[in-house]
């Protein structure tokens, strides 16, 4: 707002140029008033929601350990070194005095291209990781968006029922003047106290609205929410600027919860190819040494080196079980990409059309659901002050005003809902907010 204040001023400026000794310090102390106004804006609760929200670090530590998990899911068995030591207590053929020690050094060699396989599987759940990271990031940028639009709603409602409430002691005064002048009944003085005492109360209970909306803006900002002093500024007047449905249904393969889907989806049936692979994983290869096996005549010590080769014989577990299961976690996770994608285009055309439809209703009621209200008061205190109204009425102008003003701000309410809930489904960014 700030901003589109000072390209007018300039706008403004520039033809007088010839006056700009006097009017330039009046548009300079404008634009400084709407800078320096108290405040915060949502854009301000979305960086400080960036900065310290606990649940985005927390998926970002995720993503960052997925990569570890690749680096580990390629290597290598490592080598195993065996010792031992043999020392005979009766008939020996080698030096009972010395022993016999024995070192050998076995590695599984991966013929079946196990570590590749793991590798694809954690590839894949690594790309599910990073997209985790945009859903959380996206889905608390929504919700801040949510719990914005309800604490501006809530402090719009404060702001009428304080209004309501100074116009009501106003009809008061006017009362008791009748009232002590003789020209109505004490009942006209005694109602009005009971409707003035009513507003105060619902006064009351907006405020306490517009603190449990304050609270649940902050659980949503995190840590940071203590930055953020003063009312919010957002507007209800103005729409999202929403992109068209045709749109929206193209960029629904980028949605953040459906690329994590369709990444574990590939990464289980990357897992299939693990399990087969597992079977007979490769050969283990072993080389290693025997020294003092026996003695010569001359006491020569033996030194003996040993190779051998051991391979897995597949006749117990063939994979009959691992095998199958990794299959049908493939087929689950393949059928899981399939209900997000189906549910996010029914829930993006069933939220574009509740947005038009509330657009709609918010328009109907701006176009003649206050048109007459704002008059109908000072016409009301008039008659009274006449004696052609009662004191029933009286009050029914006033109230009928503010209730007018209250459904207006629901409406309001529901329309900028309803676009956050289109945004959310359609898995896309916020759109430009419009601060004031």
């Amino acid at each position: 707002m700030s901003r589109r204040l000072a390209l007018l001023v300039a706008a403004l400026a520039f033809p007088a140029f010839a006056r700009a000794q006097t009017t330039a310090p009046a548009a300079q102390s404008t634009a400084a008033q709407s800078d320096a106004a108290p405040g915060f804006t949502l854009d301000d609760a979305l960086r400080a929601q960036r900065r310290s929200h606990p649940l985005l670090a927390s998926s970002q530590a995720l993503a960052r350990a997925a990569d570890h998990d690749v680096t580990a899911a390629g290597l290598w068995t490592n080598p195993v070194l065996s010792a031992a030591y043999t020392r005979s207590v009766g008939f020996t053929t080698y030096d009972p005095r010395i022993g016999m020690p024995q070192v050998t050094v076995s590695q599984l060699i991966e013929t079946a291209g196990l570590p590749s396989a793991r590798r694809d599987a954690a590839m894949g759940a690594r790309e599910a990781a990073r997209a985790d990271v945009n859903a959380t990031a996206l889905g608390l940028a929504w919700s801040l968006h949510d719990a914005a639009l309800q604490l501006a709603s809530a402090q719009a409602r404060v702001q009428i029922h304080r209004e309501a409430v100074d116009d009501l002691a106003h009809a008061s005064q006017v009362v008791q003047a009748r009232v002590a002048a003789g020209a109505a009944a004490h009942y006209d003085a005694s109602r009005m106290v009971i409707a003035l005492t009513d507003a105060r109360a619902q006064l009351a209970e907006a405020e306490a609205d517009a603190l449990h909306a304050r609270a649940t803006l902050d659980v949503t900002v995190g840590p940071d929410a203590t930055t953020l002093v003063g009312p919010l500024r957002v507007s209800l007047d103005e729409p999202l600027t929403l992109p068209p449905l045709a749109e929206l249904m193209n960029r629904l393969d980028a949605r953040p919860d459906l690329v994590a889907a369709q990444a574990r989806a590939r990464s289980q049936g990357a897992m299939v190819d693990v399990a087969r692979r597992s079977v007979t994983q490769g050969i283990t290869v072993s080389l290693g040494s025997v020294v003092g096996a026996g003695t010569g005549d001359q006491q020569q010590v033996q030194v003996d080196v040993m190779a051998g080769v051991s391979v897995p014989l597949a006749l117990v577990d063939r994979g009959q079980g691992t095998i199958p299961a990794a299959e049908q976690r493939a087929e689950a996770a393949r059928r899981t990409v399939d209900a997000i994608t189906l549910a996010s285009r029914q829930q993006v055309a069933g939220a574009w059309r509740e947005v038009e439809r509330r657009r709609e209703a918010l328009d109907a009621w701006r176009s003649g659901g206050t048109s007459g209200v704002r008059e109908m008061r000072h016409e009301a205190e008039v008659a009274y002050r006449e004696g052609r109204l009662s004191i029933l009425e009286l009050v029914d102008a006033y109230t009928s005003f503010r209730d007018a003003r209250l459904r207006e701000v629901v409406l309001s309410l529901d329309a900028r809902s309803a676009e956050v809930s289109l945004g959310r489904a359609a898995g896309v960014a916020t759109w430009a907010v419009t601060a004031r």
